[in-house]
């Protein structure tokens, strides 16, 4: 469980240091799914720019898995640091 929780604290970290334009999905635990720009991920919350819907906040609570699509030469060397 304190392993959990470290990784989701470095994982929000970089993404807010690093997510200007990250493409990915959101899956929900209602079994919906976003896809679009991941904006931030702070505060509990994840905000998605969606082509369809615009932007939405969502609270982490309500988020099964995020899968994040990475763009050709975005350095993932962090990634091993976390693993």
């Amino acid at each position: 469980m304190k392993n959990g929780i470290a990784f989701w604290m470095i994982f929000a970290t970089v993404l807010a240091i690093s997510v200007s334009a990250l493409g990915g999905q959101v899956y929900l635990k209602n079994g919906d799914r976003l896809t679009g720009i991941i904006r931030t991920m702070a505060d509990g919350k994840i905000t998605v720019e969606t082509a369809l819907a615009g932007t939405v906040e969502i609270p982490m609570e309500n988020v099964q898995t995020i899968q994040l699509i990475w763009k050709p030469g975005i350095r993932l060397e962090w990634v091993r640091e976390i693993l």
